[in-house]
C-alpha cells in the first residue's frame, strides 16, 4: 500500500511537472491572443476611420468638379490663351494623361509633346490658376528664373499679361539675365529693380 502511495505521488509529481509548462504556455497564449484581439480592434477602427475618410474625400472631390473645377478650368484657359498669343486656347486634364492641350487642328495633346517653353507657359498657367482658385487674396507671386526657356515673344506676352492683371500683386521677379529688363522698359512698365 505504501508502494502504491508512493507510486501514486510520484505520479503526481511528474503531472505537476508537465503541467506547469503546459499552464505557462496557455497563460502566455491568452496574453498573445488578448493583445491580438485589441490590435484586431485598433485595426477595425483604422479601417471604419479610412474608410470613412475615403467617403469624405471622394464627396469633397466630387462637389469640386462641380463648383471648383469649371472656374479653374476657365482660368486656365484664358490665361494660357492670353500667354501664348491666343495660340492654345483650351487645356484640360484627362484621367490617366494629365495636363492635354487643344492643339490648331482640334486634336489633344499631352503637355509632354511640346517644347520646353509652351510647357513652362503651360505649367505657368497651371500655377496661376490653381492660387487663383485656392484663395481670393492677393498673396505675392514670386518668380524664380521662371522665364528661362521662353523666347522674347513669349517672355513680352508673360510679362505684358501680368502687368496687365496683377498690378494689384506684389510680383518679385528673380533673374540673372537682362531680358525682362529691357521688355519692361521698351513695353514702359513701372518696377522696381534690386541688383545684388
Amino acid at each position: 500500500m505504501f508502494n502504491n502511495y508512493k507510486i501514486k505521488n510520484h505520479t503526481l509529481e511528474l503531472d505537476k511537472n508537465n503541467l506547469i509548462p503546459k499552464i505557462e504556455n496557455l497563460a502566455k497564449q491568452e496574453e498573445n491572443l488578448t493583445c491580438l484581439e485589441e490590435q484586431k480592434e485598433e485595426i477595425s477602427s483604422l479601417a471604419r476611420s479610412i474608410k470613412l475618410a475615403q467617403k469624405c474625400l471622394e464627396e469633397a472631390y466630387y462637389e469640386m468638379k462641380q463648383s471648383i473645377t469649371p472656374q479653374f478650368t476657365k482660368d486656365l484657359n484664358k490665361i494660357i490663351s492670353q500667354i501664348s498669343g491666343e495660340k492654345y486656347q483650351n487645356m484640360q486634364f484627362q484621367e490617366g494623361q494629365g495636363l492635354i492641350v487643344e492643339i490648331q487642328n482640334g486634336t489633344y495633346m499631352p503637355v509632354s509633346c511640346f517644347s520646353i517653353g509652351t510647357i513652362d507657359q503651360m505649367y505657368f498657367s497651371l500655377r496661376l490658376s490653381v492660387a487663383s482658385s485656392i484663395t481670393q487674396e492677393k498673396l505675392p507671386i514670386i518668380l524664380d528664373e521662371t522665364f528661362a526657356y521662353y523666347d522674347t515673344e513669349r517672355l513680352e506676352n508673360i510679362l505684358q499679361f501680368l502687368y496687365e492683371n496683377y498690378q494689384d500683386y506684389q510680383i518679385i521677379l528673380f533673374t540673372c539675365a537682362k531680358r525682362e529688363i529691357e521688355i519692361l522698359d521698351k513695353l514702359n512698365m513701372k518696377y522696381h529693380l534690386i541688383s545684388m
